[in-house]
Parts: C-alpha cells; sequence; structure tokens
C-alpha cells in the first residue's frame, strides 16, 4: 500500500488514479507504467504543463502507454484476493525515489512532478524508453519544473498552481488560474513561458498587445485570507472590472 501522509493532494489523486486505470486493464498491481498514465491524464496537472513546456505530445504518449498496458499480462498474486490492489517493487522504488527528489529541492510534500522525476531515474523499463524516445529527460524536465515554480517550494499539500480554459477567441484565451502558491508575478511568468504571455505585460510579453488595454488582463476574483485573531479565513470576491469586460465584448465580436 502507498501512503498518503507526504503526498500533495494532486499527488494522492495521481495515486488514486492508477489505482482506477488498473481496472481498467484487468491487473491487480500498479506498475509505473500506470502511475505515467495517471500523471499525463490528470486534469489541469503540472505534468501536462510540464509536457506542454517541453514541445512533447501528450496524446501520442497516452496512445503508446495504452498499447503497453493493454498487451502486458494480467497475472494475479498468489494469495491476492478479490480487489485487492498491491503495487509492485517498482512503484515502491519510485516512491523512495520521488521522496528523494523532494528532499533535494527542499519541498515539505511529495508532488507529482517529484514522483515525474522519479520515473525518468528508471532505466530500460517501458517507461523510461517510452518517455526517452519522445525526448523527455530528467535535465528538461527538472529545468520546465523550475521555470513552472518560479522559486516556489512545495510547502504545503494543496502547493499545485492549477488552471482551467474558460473562453477561446481566436488569438487570446479567457483563463481561470488558481495560483495556490506564489504571487501574481508567478503568473506572468508561468503564461509567458508557455507562450501564452497575459495581454498587457509588456515585461514578459514580448510583443505589444493590439487590444485597446492600458495595463494587464489580470484581476483577482477572489482571496481568502486568515485574520489574526480569527479561526475561520474570510473570502472576497469582486467581478472583473468594466474595462476588462470591455476587452471580452471586443474579442467575442
Amino acid at each position: 500500500m502507498m501512503r498518503f501522509d507526504r503526498f500533495t493532494e494532486r499527488a494522492q489523486e495521481a495515486a488514486q488514479r492508477a489505482a482506477e486505470i488498473i481496472q481498467r486493464y484487468g491487473h491487480n498491481q500498479i506498475d509505473t507504467e500506470h502511475i505515467l498514465l495517471a500523471l499525463i491524464e490528470q486534469p489541469q496537472g503540472a505534468i501536462s504543463q510540464i509536457l506542454e513546456i517541453l514541445k512533447v505530445d501528450a496524446e501520442a504518449l497516452t496512445e503508446r502507454l495504452d498499447y503497453i498496458l493493454r498487451t502486458s499480462p494480467k497475472a494475479n498474486i498468489f494469495g491476492g484476493g478479490a480487489g485487492q490492489i498491491f503495487i509492485t517493487p517498482r512503484v515502491k522504488r519510485i516512491i523512495d525515489l520521488a521522496n528523494e527528489e523532494a528532499n533535494k529541492l527542499k519541498d515539505e510534500y511529495i508532488s507529482t512532478e517529484h514522483i515525474f522525476l522519479a520515473i525518468l531515474s528508471e532505466r530500460s523499463t517501458p517507461a523510461a524508453r517510452l518517455l526517452e524516445g519522445a525526448g523527455v529527460t530528467r535535465e528538461r524536465v527538472y529545468e520546465a519544473v523550475q521555470t513552472i515554480r518560479g522559486g516556489q517550494r512545495v510547502t504545503d499539500p494543496q502547493a499545485e498552481t492549477r488552471y482551467r480554459t474558460l473562453e477561446r477567441f481566436s488569438h487570446h484565451t479567457l483563463l481561470e488560474v488558481h495560483p495556490l502558491t506564489g504571487r501574481t508575478h508567478q503568473i506572468r511568468v508561468h503564461m509567458a513561458f508557455l507562450e501564452c504571455p497575459i495581454v498587457g505585460d509588456t515585461v514578459y510579453g514580448r510583443r505589444k498587445s493590439t487590444l485597446p488595454l492600458n495595463r494587464h488582463f489580470l484581476h483577482a476574483q477572489s482571496l481568502s485570507i486568515v485574520i489574526p485573531g480569527e479561526k475561520e479565513p474570510r473570502n472576497f470576491t469582486t467581478n472583473l472590472p468594466d474595462e476588462l469586460e470591455d476587452i471580452l465584448i471586443v474579442l467575442r465580436n
């Protein structure tokens, strides 16, 4: 069994997804390939962001992993009852390596990127050969992790940056971003690195926007803070400013 006490919430989600994936293929042992597929399939996850930065086709990786898992033997463990789930020695080693990766980066929790880096430490395995063939190396992933984090460490089990697409236009995309660590500056750096700079950001945008806007299209819609002396956090929300709403009208037309 895997212990989740040091996993971030997203790492726990990936482990749970891996348990669902083995049922999809009729397996009863979680192996490295199941975990890798869980990481890639995770919506708005750090690994999908890393693959995007590295310009790696996540769909092609998924298809190849699907083939590997479909052609893997559906072996049962002697003495294992129906519905029981086990992990292979490889996975145990991956978790140990992920813990080491977290320690190297001075992180307090094991996140999905630590697990991904640990998988990249394997040699001559289906997962390792697949990633190597796609040009995914530890060095490139480590560089992407540093870029995504913007110097931040994982000090909270919720330490993951999440985003989702709200609306797409011909040359722009409206995103909802949840920077669970870092500040708005981190959002600007990350989006620029993904070649999706914030509109109006002349520092990281690298090109002048054609939209009639003299500020960043960046708005703090909600904020949750703990007031000294109070037990429960206070939540504050605000609507999009009129000038940004006007820009959306321009984009929609």
